[in-house]
């Protein structure tokens, strides 16, 4: 099942291509087969699976104690009632970005794993979950799950799932690991300010962005906040290149580029993330990678440029970054005046400096402290 999904959503050249750029770009350390790279991370750690194309819940592993069983099933039973009332087909569309399709499995796996954690519960205590003692003592495990990278929980599992684990590259398992508890800690503070109608607006207003999940009460719940746009034209580089790959990297992403080459501050080198926009491109051998950002702040924006640059050392390649206000601009794959030419295209691009964001109302500041944020 995993194949046919992989390989319907991900042909062999076209994953290859996206390796390629996507190592060039230092998302991954080096390129891999990506195919394999998903498949590893996927079918190592699924114990069942809901298909939406067949309506159909599928078991792979049974285990041995029906209580585990039960709680397997409360997950993947969720997503049939997600998929009767929402259509996952639909709300998951292959046309989404990198960035905006995990935002959305953040709801979907979140929900399901929300769920699955309020069924146990009730099967084990017989008492009612959703009172706000209990929910209470429920978002604090969840916050601590969630705070947990994917290599702390691979080394937890231990043996060879941990080591298969592990082995998968973070662009691959991150995203998979973070939207089930991270995930569920965005639809639990959802549920808490509106109940589970609010949790249906969701799936009728999805997230856009990796941030509004990531900082789901700041960036979502009490005040939304889209990111902002940024297209990068074909054409940028100029004549006798062609298209790699191109995509999104979204806070998350930028999170991933600072884990693999070890920056100290992995979630201070994303903060005020506001929009980005990356593309690679190549004339013969050699590449190009084109990286348009936007930040919430100027000061965030040259934080983000200070780890840029500190990672083009560790990585011993050519490259160069401007810093325009909000805004900064790299480019990957040449250096000096060589990089003057594609830089000043993309200055072109940049809008005019937006309104400074406003101060939070009187309800989002009533809001953003039910949830403690």
């Amino acid at each position: 099942f995993v194949r046919g999904e992989l390989s319907s959503g991900m042909p062999a050249d076209k994953a290859a291509a996206q390796s390629r750029a996507l190592a060039h770009l230092g998302v991954l350390e080096a390129p891999v087969d990506l195919i394999a790279a998903n498949l590893d991370a996927a079918v190592g750690q699924v114990a069942a699976y809901y298909n939406p194309a067949t309506k159909q819940f599928h078991l792979v592993q049974v285990p041995e104690d029906d209580r585990q069983l039960d709680m397997v099933s409360a997950h993947e039973l969720t997503h049939a009632i997600q998929d009767q009332n929402f259509d996952l087909t639909k709300y998951l569309p292959s046309t989404l970005s990198d960035d905006a399709a995990t935002a959305r499995r953040f709801v979907v796996e979140g929900e399901a794993t929300l769920m699955m954690l309020l069924y146990v519960v009730t099967a084990q205590a017989a008492t009612d979950p959703l009172t706000p003692q209990f929910m209470g003592m429920l978002r604090v495990q969840i916050d601590q799950f969630a705070n947990l990278d994917a290599e702390t929980i691979g080394t937890m599992m231990g043996g060879k799932l941990g080591a298969q684990i592990a082995a998968v590259p973070p662009y691959v398992l991150v995203p998979m690991f973070d939207s089930y508890m991270k995930g569920a800690r965005t639809v639990l503070l959802r549920y808490l300010e509106g109940g589970w109608p609010a949790v249906s607006e969701l799936y009728a207003t999805p997230p856009s962005s990796t941030e509004q999940v990531l900082h789901a009460a700041s960036k979502l719940i009490c005040h939304r906040e889209d990111p902002t746009v940024i297209n990068l034209p074909a054409s940028l580089a100029g004549k006798g290149y062609r298209p790699v790959a191109d995509g999104t990297l979204g806070e998350l992403g930028m999170r991933i580029y600072a884990t693999v080459w070890k920056l100290p501050d992995v979630e201070g080198f994303a903060a005020g993330w506001g929009g980005d926009r990356w593309q690679v491109v190549e004339q013969g051998e050699a590449m190009l990678g084109l990286l348009a950002t936007s930040w919430d702040s100027a000061a965030d924006a040259t934080e983000f440029a200070d780890g840029m640059r500190a990672s083009f050392a560790t990585r011993k390649i050519a490259a160069d970054l401007r810093v325009a206000g909000d805004r900064v601009d790299v480019v990957i794959g040449c250096d000096g005046k060589a990089c003057k030419k594609p830089l000043d295209a993309m200055a072109k691009l940049h809008k005019k400096p937006g309104k400074p964001a406003s101060a939070p109302t009187k309800a989002e500041t009533e809001c953003l402290a039910r949830l403690g944020a």
